[in-house]
């Protein structure tokens, strides 16, 4: 009986059969082979791994914990610069809370980044830091201050900006351009260098007019504080003049935060009343309101 060809070739199925056999049989051998040793080093390794992980996660923590601490003490340091700068004042806690708080609501409408509107709410209050070099005479003097004494006041930004230069900190070298360039205005004529524009810096632009608000608002050695809508009425009078066009309008679609910020951080008796007089330094008549002094 002849027998066919085919009947001595195996059958496709079975050859791929075969095949998936032997990978499975190749790789359980190999696990089974493997030497115990080495399987028991690996495992120390990985527990090893495991705990330098786990000491480095500590570690960055602890660094994180004392950052916070340290940049807490470095704010409590330089709050207390401010007020010994200012020590005549016995308002001046309230104040530095006001322009900072007045400083992150201009932030936050002009779309500020969260890091750029934190340094600015941190410099702001260092704005009159100079002030520490001024005679309190002219400091507490209730009348209008005469031309020479005026010329002495407007050196506090350029004291100021010395005390706070040469400084590795961001902030404090923020702080300095503020202290150096919030009495700069917007049309040239303010002080010291009569900068102009956008070429004062946002910093120094903010500050001058939150600082402006808030003389107007808060009480004086030489005037009562005005009301809200007198002090933004002379605010508005100058946009343009001394103060950005823009932050004016932002400052005017904002107001009523600004009202409630005073709110929260003032004594009633420290709020403004209604019945007023314009001090001769602020009457829009007198030339020392163009030149500039609402502190």
């Amino acid at each position: 009986m002849s027998t066919s060809p085919s009947d001595d070739r195996p059958l496709p199925h079975a050859e791929h059969h075969h095949h998936d056999d032997s990978t499975g049989a190749s790789s359980r051998t190999a696990v089974n082979d493997a030497d115990p040793n080495d399987l028991e080093a690996l495992r120390e390794e990985n527990s090893k791994l495991k705990e330098i992980l786990y000491q480095a996660e500590q570690e960055v923590i602890e660094l994180r914990d004392n950052y916070g601490a340290f940049q807490k003490s470095f704010e409590t340091i330089v709050n207390r610069l401010v007020i010994a700068s200012e020590y005549h004042d016995r308002t001046i806690d309230r104040h530095i809370r006001r322009i900072g708080r007045y400083t992150m609501i201009l932030a936050k409408d002009l779309k500020l980044s969260e890091s750029d509107s934190r340094m600015l709410e941190l410099s702001a209050p260092m704005h009159d830091v100079g002030k520490v070099g001024i005679p309190r005479r002219i400091l507490m003097k209730p009348g209008k201050l005469t031309e020479e004494e005026f010329a002495i006041m407007q050196n506090h930004t350029v004291i100021g900006g010395k005390m706070l230069s040469n400084a590795e900190s961001k902030l404090l070298a923020t702080a300095r351009k503020v202290a150096l360039t919030h009495h700069e205005h917007w049309d040239g004529s303010g002080y010291p260098t009569h900068s102009r524009g956008e070429k004062i810096p946002l910093c120094g632009r903010i500050v001058g007019l939150v600082d402006a608000f808030d003389a107007l608002t808060s009480a004086r050695p030489h005037k009562v504080a005005y009301p809200i809508e007198i002090a933004f009425e002379l605010i508005n009078r100058n946009k343009g003049k001394r103060f950005d066009p823009l932050l004016v309008e932002s400052m005017q679609n904002n107001l009523d935060a600004f009202i409630r910020t005073k709110a929260e951080i003032d004594t009633p008796q420290s709020m403004p009343g209604m019945e007023f007089q314009l001090s001769e330094r602020d009457h829009p008549s007198a030339h020392i309101f163009h030149a500039y002094r609402f502190s």
